[in-house]
């Protein structure tokens, strides 16, 4: 059963150049400087004395309607929330897989697999679940439930864009690797795809994999298959077979080593020039590298180290919770800082890294306060460079970070 509420729409003019908060303030402070200028003029123009006054006067008018402007400039790069609540869509998973498609946000309710072999029981949202579709234009909400027969297999899935569409990618975590099904969004259900990935498939013994996809564009999707401490990465693409809905998986480089030891490809960035990684070690404990980037040399293969001089994200263990690519910058956000022995604090930071520079810029934006005590999901609207951070208890929040990602 659809349920769906209807909420007012937020003031997102303020966002605007021609209606911001800043350019109406200014127009008021010109105003009044003007009229002020005059009056003084005016009265004071039979004295030099006098005159020397208002020349100070006017510097000091300056001075406060351009600390005004500035001090405006930045509240416009705040997190504002949206007139939003999940209050009226029922009972709800605890934990969800979110991700912004055309004007929407998507919120798939992760389901418990009670019957997985694994120490911690896997979520998975392919199973009988919901999606809630959210308007970002109406503010309005529906809950679409959906049925999707469950594997046999322990699997894990990510859940990511591809050629315009929603698709979610599984792949093994049992005794043997391999990539297994690719999942499409259509008609308001899971729809199994033809998906060809014979020629990535590893024994797991003792391993772990870490994979990371990397969206350039709408048509290019790049995985990086990597094994825990192994010091392997498969490069590979996604594709669309030009009859039917068949896809495949197909490797297109393999590096056997990395410069650091004991370690693997934590997330990757891609543009049609360079591939980055940035790699996370394994010493009794994951830590990830933010202070050295690997490069990839297309022709060698081999993955090269660049060290950072300027700053970087001092975020403690696997760093980033969420890595989010925006043409060619990766966005940053969700580590955590140690506070002391023991001690974790959830940071509110938000990082940029540039891939062709490998410089790293710290925002002066940071996540909102009201959402760190509870479970939250980002992501990004590409094309308009606006980021969403949603809690089902908190709300949904968003902000505009153009001047930085374009």
């Amino acid at each position: 059963m659809n349920k769906c509420r209807s909420w007012p729409l937020c003031d997102w003019s303020i966002f605007l150049p021609c209606h911001s908060a800043a350019h109406l303030n200014f127009c008021i402070l010109l105003l009044l400087f003007l009229i002020l200028r005059h009056l003084f003029w005016f009265s004071f123009s039979s004295s030099m004395n006098s005159k020397k006054y208002f020349v100070r006067f006017t510097q000091l008018l300056i001075f406060v309607a351009t600390s005004t402007i500035f001090a405006l400039a930045d509240d416009e790069v705040q997190f504002e929330k949206l007139q939003f609540s999940f209050d009226n869509l029922g009972n709800l998973s605890q934990t969800h897989k979110v991700i912004y498609w055309y004007g929407h946000l998507f919120l798939f309710g992760e389901q418990v697999d009670y019957e997985s072999e694994k120490e911690e029981p896997r979520r998975t949202i392919l199973s009988d679940s919901y999606a809630i579709d959210i308007n970002l234009n109406t503010l309005t909400a529906s809950k679409i439930p959906y049925r999707v027969e469950r594997t046999k297999e322990d699997v894990e899935e990510i859940l990511f864009t591809f050629n315009s569409q929603l698709f979610v990618i599984t792949y093994s975590t049992g005794s043997y690797f391999k990539y297994l099904s690719l999942y499409l969004w259509y008609k308001n259900t899971w729809n199994p795809m033809i998906f060809n990935t014979a020629d990535i498939q590893f024994a797991m013994s003792f391993r772990h994999v870490e994979i990371s996809v990397s969206i350039f564009d709408l048509n290019t999707a790049i995985f990086a298959t990597s094994f825990l401490g192994e010091n392997l990465v498969i490069l590979s693409m996604l594709e669309r077979v030009l009859t039917g809905f068949s896809y495949k998986l197909t490797r297109i480089y393999t590096a056997y080593e990395l410069p650091l030891p004991s370690s693997h490809v934590l997330f990757l960035g891609f543009t049609p020039k360079r591939f980055i990684a940035v790699l996370e070690m394994n010493f009794g404990t994951y830590y990830w590298v933010p202070d050295v980037i690997m490069e990839f040399d297309k022709e060698s293969q081999m993955f090269f180290a660049k060290e950072i001089n300027g700053k970087f994200p001092n975020w403690a263990f696997s760093g980033p919770r969420y890595v989010l690519q925006s043409r060619e910058n990766l966005l940053l956000m969700g580590g955590t800082e140690l506070t002391g022995i023991g001690q974790l604090n959830q940071s509110r930071d938000i990082w940029i890294l540039n891939i062709p520079d490998c410089t790293y810029t710290q925002l002066p934006v940071q996540l909102p306060e009201e959402v760190m005590a509870y479970e939250m999901y980002a992501t990004l609207d590409v094309q308009k460079s606006i980021y969403y951070v949603i809690s089902v208890d908190a709300g949904i929040y968003r902000v505009n970070l153009t001047r930085w990602l374009e």
